[in-house]
């Protein structure tokens, strides 16, 4: 055999034993869809957290490495062997949306608070910066509600609402934030509604 007719078949045999030793991408078994990450796990172990170092490293040696490391990022982690994200408890596949199912949000046909009303005050909103109460609409279905500054209505409260459709329809777990108006006259305060004094103790909400 001359050497001409001997190289096909060396790299014929290169060929194959290259892809013996690859391991199957796909495995009679169905892909991943949905993983369960709600399950109890165990406390992790305390760690004495040095704040000062950990801000330094971040604006240091942390960007620098993460802009001078050669070596690429490499392929997505957490997805099946579609090279799907499977949903979870924070982020659902919704497939394919169209914009005014965007547009509805997370509420979707749910008409909302608007279409039931008088509404009832039972409390103060807590945490945030925004001022705002918790209402009781005529169903008995409670709402936080913010309110926008004086000067500058549905400014804060349209950002809110923005963002929360593009985040759900981007498959994550989202507020059903909604832009309504209602008059002072509208609102009434329930019986036993109360608010949070200074000292955290339930003062009546008057």
């Amino acid at each position: 055999m001359t050497a001409r007719r001997l190289l096909p078949g060396l790299l014929a045999a290169a060929f194959l034993s290259g892809c013996a030793s690859a391991p199957p991408r796909f495995t009679d078994a169905p892909a991943v869809t949905r993983i369960d990450d709600t399950a109890d796990m165990p406390e992790p172990a305390e760690h004495e957290f040095y704040r000062l170092s950990h801000h330094l490293d971040n604006f240091g040696p942390r960007q620098m490495r993460l802009r001078l490391d050669p070596v690429p990022a490499g392929p997505a982690r957490d997805v099946n062997r579609l090279g799907d994200v499977p949903s979870s408890s924070w982020w659902e596949d919704r497939g394919v949306l169209s914009p005014e199912r965007i547009a509805q949000g997370p509420g979707g046909d749910d008409p909302g608070p608007e279409a039931f009303r008088p509404w009832k005050i039972t409390g103060m909103k807590s945490g945030g910066r925004n001022p705002g109460f918790v209402i009781e609409d005529a169903r008995g279905v409670r709402y936080i509600c913010k309110l926008d500054k004086a000067g500058t209505p549905v400014v804060a409260t349209a950002a809110g609402a923005v963002a929360a459709r593009l985040f759900w329809g981007l498959g994550y777990h989202a507020p059903d934030d909604r832009i309504v108006f209602v008059a002072p006259e509208e609102l009434a305060i329930a019986d036993d509604a109360t608010d949070t004094s200074e000292t955290g103790e339930e003062i009546p909400l008057q």
